[in-house]
């Protein structure tokens, strides 16, 4: 006859089915101006455990590092997130064009990383896991380049129309580029009205056009 406990035996035998949430694709456009704020990333997390997630969400974070050693104390804060719900056992998803923010960076190469199982930079390994030394992404080279060089000038403005009963007064006006690369992206012209011949923060905000 055995003296072995058996309920420490049949613990002993039982298996607790865990997660392991792995990152598999991390992409980005190599080349990014530093006052360009859409970056977009796309990227893939796997489960490639025996068990679903059991937590009920995390973060999956992104950091930028000016060398390719994952070092969360001293890389850049994490610049994106995108919180994630349960996945089981052999699962993935996959997400695309989130839009990280670049705007401040000062231009040189960095290395993007991704860490997942996060929440909000404040606490790691929010889901319990059987591996939890594999969460962060193989670094993935980018480089920030100077912002373009353009230099946008309101060469003319004119009144086309004069003012109407109604208070309303056509204007057209014309704006250059004294730069040496191309404007991209939109922007507004404002139009203000002043008493004076000097913009302050006084003057009366009256229409707006994008382009």
């Amino acid at each position: 006859m055995s003296d072995e406990d058996p309920l420490l035996s049949a613990m002993s035998l039982a298996t607790v089915p865990l997660p392991d949430l792995v990152v598999t694709d991390l992409s980005a456009p190599p080349v990014r101006r530093a006052d360009t704020n859409i970056f977009p990333v796309s990227w893939t997390i796997a489960n490639q455990g025996t068990g679903a997630t059991t937590s009920r969400e995390w973060i999956d974070g992104f950091y930028l590092s000016t060398d390719a050693v994952f070092s969360p104390d001293t890389d850049t804060s994490p610049i994106g997130y995108y919180r994630q719900k349960s996945l089981g056992a052999g699962e993935s998803y996959t997400w695309s064009g989130l839009k990280v923010d670049l705007y401040g960076l000062t231009p040189g190469k960095y290395y993007l990383f991704l860490a997942v199982d996060r929440w909000y930079g404040e606490l790691d390994n929010v889901q319990g896991e059987s591996e939890e030394t594999n969460n962060v992404s193989a670094p993935v080279p980018i480089e920030i380049l100077p912002p373009a060089n353009t230099d946008l000038v309101v060469s003319d403005i004119y009144i086309t129309e004069p003012p109407d009963s109604g208070g309303f007064v056509g204007i057209s006006w014309t704006v250059t580029n004294q730069g040496t690369e191309i404007a991209t992206g939109g922007w507004w012209d404002s139009v203000y009205l002043s008493r004076d011949e000097v913009y302050d923060d006084r003057d009366q905000y009256r229409n707006r056009h994008c382009f």
